[in-house]
């Protein structure tokens, strides 16, 4: 991920989080959708990508949600996770909708390399997290929260091993009514 002028990253010790800045997407939003394209070029067994939702970045800290494709090693098979993100350690992570440690849902299936389209909508207390991997849109999960009830939008990588990279494009976001 590379930061720019309209951008806020913060980099911990495992990962980034790359927000649109405040001044570019209001970060007191709640209610929007966030589509975007993703791919990462391996399945190492280490790594993952995806959204960053309702965000807020205070450095050192972070908080947001997260709907990431997993390929780390407590993952047999990679897994789409949705979590709630409180650092970038990796020590304060919580799992939300059917996700958990080493696991979550493993439909529809990543092949490395691929385009694959993220669309999460964020409507009152409701995140619901869709994946299409070409063949329509498809809901992952959903689930009811109210740690954080605004904030910006973004992207978030961690433990990727040289040389894997995660491509990230057409980024949208639009209003909920």
């Amino acid at each position: 991920m590379t930061p720019n002028s309209a951008t806020s990253a913060y980099s911990g010790s495992s990962g980034a989080v790359l927000l649109i800045k405040d001044s570019v997407l209001s970060h007191s939003l709640s209610n929007y959708t966030l589509d975007f394209d993703a791919k990462m070029d391996l399945l190492s067994g280490s790594g993952f990508f995806g959204s960053a939702v309702r965000g807020t970045l205070n450095y050192p800290n972070i908080v947001c949600y997260t709907f990431i494709l997993n390929d780390d090693p407590e993952n047999t098979v990679p897994h789409w996770q949705a979590c709630t993100l409180s650092d970038l350690s990796g020590n304060n992570t919580g799992y939300l909708g059917g996700s958990f440690y080493g696991g979550g849902s493993s439909t529809p299936t990543y092949t490395a390399g691929t385009w694959f389209h993220f669309k999460v909508v964020c409507q009152g207390n409701n995140i619901a997290c869709y994946i299409d991997a070409g063949s329509g849109s498809a809901l992952v999960f959903c689930f009811s929260d109210t740690t954080n009830a605004t904030g910006g939008v973004g992207f978030s990588t961690a433990f990727l091993k040289t040389p894997n990279l995660v491509h990230f494009k057409n980024l949208v976001v639009s209003s909920c009514p």
